[in-house]
């Protein structure tokens, strides 16, 4: 009898046997159809194609296996194959990305051979054995170049002994420390700094490496906040089986060299550019050890405020007041805080750094996103034993047919999961729930004293998460504020957690540094996940790590701006049937469901038609509706959001013509038709037709023509920013 082992390898075999003989039937037809005016790079490489009796199976040949996994959904390996299989495929939605790759030539820019290869390399995280047998086809086919046999040679990997020497033991593990010094020189070894200085954002947090192990890293990372476009860089690494155990040896070699940098500055070439801390950003935990103060779960955990939290059995919660006495640096440095602070940090010693102020507790990532939004769906979802309102079978299946027929624009590189998902949600898929789709898909499934209660969270953020609604940000407060205090009303006194409670700290914050985005851990937790990917083995963790950011760095500096190929702005191109329009860097317009809609600067919805370039600049066709209304009037009437409804019968048969410098933003559309019609799955050309546009939306109206609009705030996750002017 054949065992379940033997069953898998004879698939495996049968597939291999299947795309043998496809592979031979392409070479076949190849060798019939063969151009005379191939290059002599293409012909070498067609010559070396396997044949069907190819014992090898290439990369290349890859793609044609019939598999269900859609890459582009899931953000590791571990969640992929969690969800293997034919669920699988109701993920797989080609249309919702779009490639810009048609609009640009040259993805290299003007980036050598040489310097593209190793690009490529490290970017796609090649083996050394596996780049030393490309060398050695490229030597032997392309000599001119002159390539290394060796790849460490090639990537100018450092010696051994010089990494181990850069590593230091401290009490719990190893430190690797660079330095921000060497970060910003490596940076711009050939290009001179277009500012005058850097301010800058730090980022502390732990980093577990393996599922089967307690060894982590914990990195301190760096991010230049007035010179866009430079990348996240790593300043240090603590490797360990915890957290480091002293926070003195952890972070005193930051604290001396960026009080030295603040004070002598920063020398580039003949230059001296000032240092200045902006910000140091961390989720609870890390910012508590940081600090050296209890933690976020203790009585006196408020890092920003001495509110006492009360205990009920196990649970700890902290009761809303109105008057509230803030925290400040002097006392946190004279040590007037004994029931708070539990060591004495060296980020006390740091110059112009505001202990209280400036570790900022508004990080929307931990704080908004997994925290506050996906502690309310667990509640609405799996209810709570003193909370009555919880979502019944039928509403939940309901509110996920919706989610999963969204239309979302091409710059959201996620789908949104239904419901039975939401314990495995990404962070990014809790903040296209909270900002875009939740207040459409929960309208009429959650109760009524909800619903308004999540209005105020919604609005608030609406408000809160871009620059452009700086005058409602104080508004926006008290909307937080009575957010916090009906908590307890409509949920239950003991469920203001410390996320909850530190909504009302946002605010402060978000005036202090800006929109609740450029307070975020997104960019530093994308720079975790390839500092993860930097590890191949257990073995040597700390010095692979440190060993591959050595050779990223002879690749990642900054270069001139006209050398800098981000392809003409603005574009026109056709792809397919569509007209597609790039207006600026990260803002794509197109004739699709998804990314047809815009908004200009008078607050009118546009649906994009054409585009053409005249001498004034782009000039976008489009048409307008006659008619636009509120969507909601509670806790605010919708404009104030530029969040409207509208009739697709009243869109206005004309063109319209309006330059591509009014354009304000891309705006999210659906209709409620949507719901009902995928619900009893019509595939109708009208029901298409109907659920046109960008986002989320819900029943909002009587007729299936209504539809939800709303400018996008801040960025759309895993893309460029959609920006708002």
């Amino acid at each position: 009898m054949a065992t379940s082992r033997d069953k898998r390898s004879g698939m495996v075999y049968r597939a291999r046997d299947r795309l043998m003989n496809k592979r031979s039937l392409e070479w076949d037809w190849e060798q019939a159809h063969a151009s005379h005016s191939q290059s002599p790079l293409t012909d070498n490489r067609a010559c070396n194609t396997l044949g069907a009796d190819s014992p090898m199976v290439l990369a290349d040949d890859l793609p044609n296996i019939d598999v269900s996994i859609a890459p582009s959904i899931y953000e590791s390996e571990e969640e992929a194959a969690m969800h293997s299989g034919s669920d699988t495929a109701a993920f797989i939605d080609d249309d919702n990305c779009f490639d810009e790759g048609p609009m640009i030539d040259r993805p290299f820019g003007d980036t050598s051979f040489e310097d593209g290869l190793r690009l490529w390399a490290l970017k796609t995280g090649q083996t050394h054995e596996a780049l030393r047998s490309l060398l050695a086809l490229a030597r032997q086919h392309l000599p001119q170049y002159k390539l290394p046999r060796d790849p460490r040679t090639f990537l100018s990997t450092p010696v051994s002994k010089s990494t181990v020497t850069d590593l230091s033991t401290i009490d719990g593990g190893r430190l690797w420390y660079g330095g921000i010094e060497r970060c910003l020189k490596q940076y711009y070894r050939y290009v001179k700094p277009s500012a005058d200085g850097f301010s800058v954002d730090f980022f502390v947090d732990g980093l577990p490496l393996y599922n089967s192990s307690r060894t982590q890293f914990w990195p301190i990372l760096m991010k230049v906040f007035n010179v866009p476009g430079i990348p996240v860089m790593t300043v240090a690494i603590f490797h360990g089986e915890s957290k480091p155990h002293s926070v003195e040896q952890f972070l005193r070699p930051f604290v001396t060299e960026l009080n030295n940098l603040q004070f002598k500055g920063l020398h580039i070439g003949n230059d001296v550019y000032w240092v200045g801390l902006r910000s140091i950003i961390a989720d609870a935990p890390a910012r508590a050890f940081i600090k050296g103060v209890k933690s976020h779960g203790a009585y006196e955990g408020c890092q920003k405020c001495t509110t006492v939290a009360d205990r009920e059995g196990s649970r700890m919660f902290f009761r809303y007041r109105e008057c509230r006495e803030p925290r400040t640096h002097a006392k946190f440095v004279t040590h007037e805080y004994p029931a708070h602070i539990i060591y004495r940090s060296p980020l006390v010693d740091l110059t112009n750094c505001d202990v209280v102020q400036d570790i900022v507790s508004a990080e929307r990532m931990h704080l908004v996103d997994k925290g506050v939004m996906h502690k309310c769906l667990n509640i609405w979802i799996n209810g709570h034993c003193e909370v009555s309102g919880k979502l019944t079978k039928q509403q939940q299946h309901e509110v996920s047919v919706h989610l999963n027929n969204l239309k979302l624009p091409s710059d959201f590189k996620r789908k949104l999961r239904n419901l039975h998902y939401v314990a495995m949600w990404k962070a990014s898929e809790l903040k296209m729930f909270l900002q875009y789709a939740g207040f459409v898909v929960l309208k009429g499934k959650i109760g009524e004293q909800m619903y308004q209660h999540f209005m105020l969270f919604f609005v608030a953020m609406t408000f809160l998460s871009t620059s452009h609604h700086e005058a409602k940000w104080q508004y926006a407060a008290s909307l937080l504020e009575q957010y916090v205090r009906d908590f307890g009303v409509v949920y239950n006194p003991c469920l203001i957690s410390s996320n909850v409670h530190n909504l009302l700290h946002v605010y402060e914050d978000v005036v202090r540094f800006g929109d609740i985005n450029t307070i975020s851990a997104y960019p530093f937790e994308a720079k975790l996940h390839d500092i993860k990917k930097l590890v191949r083995s257990g073995r040597n963790s700390l010095a692979q790590a440190v060993n591959r950011l050595a050779e990223l760095e002879v690749i990642d500096v900054a270069q001139n701006t006209n050398l800098c190929d981000e392809g003409n702005v603005p574009t026109i191109c056709n792809i397919g049937q569509d007209i597609v329009v790039k207006v600026r860097v990260g803002f794509i317009l197109r004739q699709n469901f998804r990314d047809q809609w815009f908004m200009t600067n008078d607050g009118t919805v546009v649906k994009f038609k054409t585009a053409t370039k005249e001498q004034n600049g782009l000039v976008i066709q489009g048409q307008i509706f006659v008619k636009q209304t509120s969507a909601f009037s509670q806790p605010c009437p919708s404009a104030e959001a530029f969040i409207f409804l509208a009739s697709l019968k009243d869109l206005c048969h004309d063109l319209i013509h309006f330059l591509g410098s009014t354009v304000m933003s891309k705006t999210l559309a659906i209709s409620e038709d949507d719901v009902c019609g995928a619900m009893a799955e019509e595939s109708s050309e009208a029901t298409a037709e109907a659920a046109m546009g960008t986002v989320i939306g819900a029943a909002m109206g009587a007729v299936d023509e209504v539809v939800i609009l709303g400018a996008t705030n801040g960025s759309a996750m895993g893309a460029a920013e959609t920006l708002l002017c």
